[in-house]
């Protein structure tokens, strides 16, 4: 099984992890612009990931190996400019303004992009450095798991060695796990509750609805975030970060389904 590993000679920062990938792992090199190390090959695209057609991505790829996921290697940008490493998954809660399709999610990849994180937790030295989920947001539409591994927010951060090192370590070093896997809801963007709840409970996270995007999370989408999210045992719920219809959908959906309730 093959993670697609994508970097766009659009974003700086993806660039560079891709280069620090080739300099640290020594791919053995495909193509002009395909590697592969074990089990990631990384492909590096002309265009923005936003809007890559992640079906033609993955066909391009030729190998033997079924492609199980999908990562995008991308800068962050934070307007308050927060240092930070990031995880996420994709797709549009409601419009879709930067790639994807509206109201629709991709298939998000609840271990890898949670072991990820946690072994950005433990690699990362630099305490104003911040270790974080981000909720569900932007393209491009994937029907196979996917996620986008970033860093931000300025070259500084970019370019530095000691976080690409953490960056990259953790996900090339990331392993599939046997623990449940659960759909967050609530909170902020950042979503900083799931974050320290994974990092000292062994479950999971994949797609995250968070409390900006409250009037769009309606029974509907909260069905296909747990569709969406493979295997989905549940709901993690940030109960101060939801207002009572959010709550009062979720626990609706989770009694319908059969699913479990965790609130914290």
């Amino acid at each position: 099984m093959i993670i697609l590993t994508v970097a766009s000679k659009q974003d700086p920062a993806s660039m560079k992890m891709a280069e620090f990938f080739v300099e640290e792992y020594k791919p053995h090199r495909i193509n002009d612009t395909t590697y592969q190390s074990g089990k990631l090959i990384l492909k590096i695209i002309e265009e923005t990931h936003l809007y890559a057609n992640t079906a033609k991505l993955a066909s391009s790829v030729a190998t033997n190996d079924e492609i199980e996921g999908i990562v995008f290697l991308s800068k962050h940008s934070s307007k308050a400019r927060i240092k930070s490493i990031t995880v996420h998954p994709v797709g549009n809660i409601s419009e879709a303004i930067l790639g994807g399709l509206e109201g629709v999610l991709g298939m998000s990849y609840p271990d890898i992009m949670t072991e990820t994180l946690r072994n950005m937790k433990k690699n990362n030295v630099n305490d104003e450095i911040e270790v974080t989920f981000e909720a569900t947001h932007h393209g491009p539409f994937s029907e196979v798991p996917t996620f986008y591994l970033e860093i931000g927010t300025t070259e500084e951060e970019w370019t530095s060695p000691q976080l690409l090192r953490c960056v990259l370590k953790s996900f090339y070093e990331a392993e599939h796990n046997s623990m449940p896997n659960y759909v967050g809801i609530g909170g902020g963007h950042y979503a900083p509750k799931f974050s320290q709840y994974v990092f000292s409970h062994r479950i999971n996270v994949g797609h995250i609805l968070p409390k900006y995007q409250r009037d769009h999370i309606v029974k509907d989408s909260m069905l296909q975030a747990v569709q969406k999210t493979p295997n989905c045992r549940g709901f993690l719920m940030d109960f101060k970060g939801c207002n009572s219809d959010m709550r009062k959908v979720a626990r609706e959906v989770s009694g319908e389904l059969g699913i479990e309730m965790i609130e914290i």
